[in-house]
């Protein structure tokens, strides 16, 4: 339980309401192509009244909704301390897969962005194999969902090789960069991911 909101390499924490996380934020909307990936709302310029009131979404309509921190090391009087989670490096949420009143059937799905300079070195996998825990072992989840565009294929390689199991295809759901998208729809089970676990252990 001690490290219950830790991974090897990162440490999860709450959005918090004040300037330095909505300027984070806001810092990870303004770059384009990541938007383009995971968000299918009007491809816009944003502004910090935009991603104040995302990040006020991201708090308070998700089953869990954190900040992904790296610790940092820095000088203190000629010698190193370590200080964990004061450098966010991406954000992950749980939303509900289903409508209110629809608990019962235990679903949600994955929320990820990760800041431009950190991608790449395999923190979003840390970050997704961390909350597939959270979810199975804390949030009593039965089924965890996560998509991706048709034109990021990319997102869905990681997303298989972590064990998702593709569900299926919304075809032509999204209109972007002048052309139809299709969504690309995967889910982990939770026996699936215990299974995975424990050959993880073996």
């Amino acid at each position: 339980m001690a490290d219950a909101f830790h991974s090897a390499r990162l440490t999860y924490r709450a959005i918090e309401e004040n300037e330095e996380d909505t300027a984070f934020i806001h810092s990870i909307r303004l770059d384009s192509a990541a938007r383009a990936n995971s968000e299918i709302v009007m491809f816009k310029p944003v502004n910090k009244a935009s991603s104040a009131k995302y990040a006020a979404r991201w708090r308070d309509r998700n089953l869990i909704s954190v900040l992904i921190c790296l610790e940092v090391t820095f000088a203190k009087e000629g010698a190193e301390v370590s200080t964990p989670a004061t450098k966010p490096i991406g954000m992950m949420n749980l939303h509900p897969g289903l409508e209110p009143g629809h608990e019962q059937h235990r679903n949600a799905d994955i929320g990820i962005k990760v800041a431009a300079d950190y991608q790449g070195k395999g923190y979003g996998s840390e970050a997704i194999k961390w909350i597939l825990s959270w979810a199975f072992k804390f949030g009593g989840l039965h089924r965890v969902g996560i998509s991706c565009s048709s034109h990021n294929a990319g997102a869905r390689r990681l997303y298989e090789s972590l064990g998702f199991e593709y569900e299926g295809t919304m075809r032509e759901s999204f209109w972007f960069d002048g052309a139809w998208q299709d969504e690309v729809c995967l889910s982990m089970l939770e026996h699936e991911w215990r299974k995975i676990v424990q050959e993880e252990k073996n």
